[in-house]
């Protein structure tokens, strides 16, 4: 009888263990599945806001003919630029623009200048193809002038681009709203083509 009594005591005592372990095993799995922080919900939402996802690069170029001090001169210009993805169909960036301006003349030496910008762009995609565009330029010319000017000007346009995943091809046409603009260029009209990457909205 006294071990039946003993063997009693021993396995209820082994329940109680087993139930004490499990119920401590159970309490500290509740603090491992905590919620995030206020910190670490930030942290999270900020590196979604300045994903690679929803920046979209673009270089730009362009080859033309201008009027220069009498000589006709050939154009040549670059404008690589980014742009933030506020909604999939809205961008918001910048750029830097660089032409460059030769003329031969004839029996003298021949005549080189080099033009500079800086822009910030608002865009408006249109069927991930399409988009319009309104930019502001501050442009820095030495072409037309005896010393470098600064003209700023808007340029109102748009433009195309298509290609195969991340990577695309494109052309631009900006209309520049600024008088002092179209006489400096002779020609009222940017035309550019180029590449971009993660243009899309997918």
């Amino acid at each position: 009888m006294m071990a039946k009594k003993y063997l009693s005591i021993f396995l209820v005592s082994i329940f109680l263990l087993s139930f004490a372990n499990e119920a401590d095993a159970q309490r500290r799995g509740k603090k491992k599945k905590r919620r995030p922080s206020e910190t670490e919900q930030t942290t999270s939402s900020s590196e979604s806001f300045f994903s690679n996802e929803k920046i979209a690069y673009e270089v730009l170029g362009t080859l033309n003919f201008s009027a220069l001090a009498g000589y006709q001169a050939l154009v040549l210009g670059l404008k690589p630029g980014a742009s933030y993805k506020i909604l999939p169909w809205l961008h918001a960036g910048g750029n830097i623009k660089y032409q460059f301006y030769f003329a031969n003349v004839p029996q003298a030496p021949d005549i080189q200048y080099h033009d500079f910008g800086v822009g910030t762009f608002a865009r408006a995609v249109i069927a991930n193809q399409f988009y319009a565009q309104f930019e502001y330029d501050f442009n820095f010319f030495e072409a037309q002038f005896v010393e470098r000017e600064f003209l700023p000007g808007a340029y109102i346009g748009g433009g195309y681009s298509n290609g195969f995943g991340r990577w695309g091809y494109g052309a631009q046409l900006l209309f520049e709203l600024n008088e002092e603009l179209r006489d400096y260029d002779n020609f009222p009209l940017e035309i550019w083509v180029g590449f971009h990457y993660n243009f899309n909205s997918f």
